[in-house]
């Protein structure tokens, strides 16, 4: 009887014994699974958290959190500003200046923005600032220009911009497009070089043309009897005269003496126009009946501007007086207008 009792407490503890180890084995099955699942949780967690540091800091350098404003073209009547993120307060900005692809199309001024040396990632940018007469010029040869702001006297437009994304440049991507969109043109007083002179007005053939206090106006008609049928007028102020007249009606030039062919430019309505003509020297004293200068500037097809020296009135004066005069005989050519649509 007592060999059954000691074999019943043996079988219960060996039967308690497997039942506990059982358990045991379930339960350390079940923290091993536990573990593996955290440590999974915590690896995605840590790729989260990596991924947006590196979030933050591709963007980093594109942050206006704290942005700078960049004034361009300082004190200058074209002057404008941009609000730059902090850390492009170095943009590299190219010289401004101006250029011209031909004879007739001068494009205005310059400026390239480029990104910093340091930064990880490129983008540049060009703003154009053209003279509203010019850009009607050129508006419409020039199709990568995106015109930004315009005011009564310049057209600001974006040409080629350049943003580097990781792949290749592109024209679309964010930095140019958000920083181009805090342009501010500053106001900045022009004066009027026209200020207190007066102006001719042809209705006829359309144009006006400015000339200061002072200077002799006459009206050139085909009959100068009648004074019927206004051709042209002719401006004269000190040494240097200005001419506006039909092609037709123009007399021509007698020249003779010593002559040198002339040729320089001047720019009317935003254009550059080509004017020639000569330098006549005769014998004597170098005063302006003996030294003279004449050119001429095709206008279009039916009208031209004549202008150069005027010995009339001050025949014995020195022909250096012409030439330190002709600056204000160049404006008054230069003043010519085209405003009634003609």
């Amino acid at each position: 009887m007592r060999t059954i009792i000691i074999l019943f407490v043996v079988i219960t503890i060996l039967t308690l014994v497997v039942i506990g180890g059982v358990v045991y084995y379930s339960q350390l099955n079940n923290i091993n699974n536990l573990t593996t699942q955290h440590q999974a949780d915590l690896d995605k967690l840590n790729q989260q958290i990596h991924d947006l540091q590196k979030q933050l800091a591709d963007n980093q350098q594109f942050d206006n959190s704290q942005p700078a404003v960049r004034i361009f073209a300082e004190g200058q009547p074209y002057e404008f500003q941009l609000t730059i993120p902090s850390d492009w307060k170095d943009v590299i900005v190219a010289e401004e200046h101006p250029s011209a692809k031909d004879d007739q199309r001068e494009v205005g001024y310059r400026f390239s923005l480029t990104a910093p040396s340091t930064q990880k990632e490129a983008f540049m940018f060009v703003i154009n600032v053209y003279k509203n007469d010019i850009w009607k010029n050129v508006e419409g040869t020039l199709p990568n220009n995106e015109v930004i702001y315009k005011n009564t006297e310049y057209t600001y437009t974006m040409g080629q911009r350049l943003d580097w994304g990781g792949e290749g440049f592109s024209d679309t991507l964010t930095p140019a497009s958000s920083i181009i969109k805090t342009f501010k043109a500053n106001v900045v007083s022009i004066a009027d070089p026209y200020e207190g002179w007066l102006t001719y007005t042809n209705s006829k053939y359309g144009y006006t043309i400015a000339y200061p206090k002072g200077a002799q106006i006459k009206e050139i008609s085909k009959d100068e009897i009648s004074k019927s049928d206004i051709v042209g007028v002719a401006i004269n102020y000190k040494y240097g005269h200005v001419t506006v007249i039909l092609k037709e009606a123009f007399p021509g030039w007698g020249i003779g003496c010593d002559i040198t062919p002339l040729k320089e430019k001047v720019t009317i309505e935003g254009k550059l126009y080509n004017s020639s003509g000569y330098d006549v020297r005769c014998p004597g004293t170098d005063n302006l009946q003996n030294h003279s200068q004449v050119l001429k500037t095709e206008i279009n097809s039916n009208l031209m501007i004549e202008y150069g020296s005027y010995a009339l009135e001050n025949p014995t004066a020195l022909f250096n007086s012409y030439l330190e005069q002709k600056p204000e005989i160049i404006k008054i050519v230069e003043s010519f207008n085209r405003t009634l649509g003609q």
